[in-house]
């Protein structure tokens, strides 16, 4: 394998290790595709939500034609897709503007372009605007996004074609090969299936060739690259930095020495005693505490059992006052703390109450309730509080806090909007609200921090994955964030494990979950990562599964930062 990148190779260390200037250039990864921007309006996000890593739904594996197509969505939904403008992604002769059949592809064009290749844009809510032999340029409006032929709903079906097969519209950096529920937005700085490289050699697209462009450009030949900010992408060990010890790891990686690039590996842990799904969880003093949730038969449970880090052992704790799930759990001070959570999912009633379980007595008490009921929050102690963000009930986009101290409550400035089955970590002085759904089933990306000293939130970078029923936990000063479900028909659940660092505002991918869950429970002891519980597919699943995951050899620890600055 090395002896493919010989070339390559070596240029990546010279660029490294400052032998060559920034001068030199060298050809640009082959590229499938004809330069193609998005074919949507330029300022406007959309999702791709099927696409050809989801191998089912809008694709065809044995179809060679719609093998790779990708359907995309506006991201807020259908009523916001319907009648938008849909533009050529490319210029070209139309060859087909016409009626495809009620079981087919509806009103649809497709334009052949000058290398050899054809794009397809189908579903369109009514006659094309454009029409055989015409030659059109590249974002010129072809017709409007509808639901004609055989859909469910308003949105865009997207082939690219060469010789008469469908081909994947590689991205050169920046986006995670296309994949279900990304969010793309077309700007005129970056558009495109791939980003168009400013210069000869340039392939993270920031106008010049430098190290940075010699190790992604390596990266894209040994196929791993993924969802890493540009800036990012060659920086292989963590270490904000892209030198020599980065070219070396890629080296390593293309002889085939290891399997992956991203620090870290997960191996099996000892299993729960008692399946279940949506639970809550506390860590304190190296026991873990897995708390309520559902049991197989749809009934939520009082059962309480906790995992001891340094036996290896589980045991059985005294039960909780009620039968919950979907709760929040936070530990301060020897105690564990357990607030709200569904009572009954079925008839909607969502519990207000709080409980302190005191490990030495083994035992629980009711403490001052919150102020607002609470189901699928999360709840986050940060200098002797426990903050409580988001979930099902009255003002979910007001957040709460009690002070163990005083058996109190207060209320703390909204978040940007209410959601739920959402997740939060702390590090350092700020709060991190990552990811849930809105409106049931519609997940989301949005990351925002929470300053208490300031009592105000900052909008960060979007997480790659949209997703809910999510969990996270801080390993060595960052956060990873795991799992989730799709509630969508055809939905799935979610292995994705992507890592926040907050002194880069920047997201990293590390190795994925083995057992894909949602409902499940994370916590971090002695630099292991514990990932426990949670469904196994969509909506009630039950599991009892126990997966640790260990930073490697290549990992090197995070600058520690402020995050950015709180926006009143």
């Amino acid at each position: 394998m090395l002896r493919k990148f010989g070339s390559l190779a070596v240029l990546v260390v010279a660029f490294a290790l400052g032998t060559l200037t920034p001068a030199v250039s060298f050809a640009t990864p082959p590229s499938t595709s004809p330069g193609l921007i998005f074919p949507f309006p330029e300022g406007q996000t959309w999702r791709i939500t099927c696409g050809y890593a989801d191998g089912g739904g809008c694709q065809h594996p044995d179809n060679q034609w719609n093998r790779y197509a990708l359907d995309m969505q506006h991201v807020e939904g259908a009523a916001a897709t319907q009648g938008q403008p849909i533009s050529a992604a490319a210029e070209g002769t139309v060859s087909i503007a016409e009626w495809g059949g009620e079981k087919s592809f509806g009103w649809y064009v497709q334009l052949d372009h000058a290398d050899g290749s054809q794009t397809v844009y189908a579903h369109f809510e009514e006659a094309p605007e454009v029409a055989a032999g015409q030659e059109v340029v590249q974002g010129q409006v072809l017709g409007h996004a509808g639901c004609t032929g055989r859909c469910t709903g308003p949105h865009l079906h997207f082939v690219l074609l060469r010789d008469g097969e469908s081909v994947r519209p590689e991205p050169i950096c920046g986006i995670k090969n296309l994949d279900d529920g990304q969010l793309h937005t077309a700007c005129p700085a970056q558009q495109g299936f791939p980003f168009v490289a400013a210069a000869p050699g340039d392939a993270n697209c920031d106008g010049s060739t430098d190290p940075i462009d010699a190790a992604v450009v390596l990266q894209l030949e040994a196929a791993f690259v993924s969802a890493l900010a540009c800036e990012h992408a060659a920086d292989v060990n963590w270490d904000d930095d892209v030198n020599a010890l980065d070219a070396a790891l890629i080296l390593q990686f293309a002889a085939g020495l290891f399997e992956s690039l991203a620090p870290g590996s997960w191996s099996d842990g000892e299993p729960l005693p008692t399946a279940r799904t949506e639970v809550a969880s506390a860590q304190l003093d190296g026991v873990i505490y897995v708390i309520g949730g559902f049991d197989g038969t749809g009934a939520n449970t009082d059962v309480v059992e906790a995992y001891d880090t340094e036996t290896g052992e589980w045991s059985t704790k005294a039960p909780l006052p009620v039968a919950l799930d979907h709760a929040a759990a936070a530990a301060f001070e020897g105690k564990v703390y357990v607030i709200g959570g569904y009572t009954s999912l079925a008839a909607g009633e969502i519990s207000s109450a709080v409980y302190e379980y005191d490990p030495s007595e083994d035992e629980w008490t009711a403490r001052a309730e919150m102020p607002l009921p609470r189901a699928a929050a999360a709840a986050v102690e940060l200098h002797g509080v426990i903050y409580v963000f988001g979930g099902v009930g009255p003002s979910p986009d007001v957040p709460v806090a009690y002070v163990p101290a005083f058996d109190g409550w207060f209320e703390i400035a909204p978040m940007s909007a209410p959601r739920e089955h959402l997740t939060a970590s702390a590090v350092g002085d700020a709060i991190y609200v990552i990811g849930g759904r809105q409106n049931t089933v519609e997940n989301v990306d949005t990351v925002e921090v929470y300053v208490p000293e300031d009592d105000a939130w900052t909008t960060l970078t979007a997480m790659p994955t949209s997703r809910g029923g999510l969990t996270s936990a801080v390993l060595d000063g960052r956060i990873h964030v795991l799992g989730g479900e799709d509630l969508a028909p055809g939905g799935d659940t979610f292995g994705e494990h992507e890592v926040y660092q907050p002194g880069s505002d920047a997201w990293r991918l590390a190795p994925e979950l083995p057992t894909p869950r949602h409902g499940l429970a994370a916590q971090v002891v002695g630099g292991r990562l514990y990932v426990i519980g949670g469904g196994v597919a969509p909506g009630l699943s039950i599991s009892n599964i126990v997966e640790v995951f260990d930073l490697g050899p290549s990992y090197a620890p995070p600058p520690s930062s402020r995050p950015p600055t709180a926006q009143q």
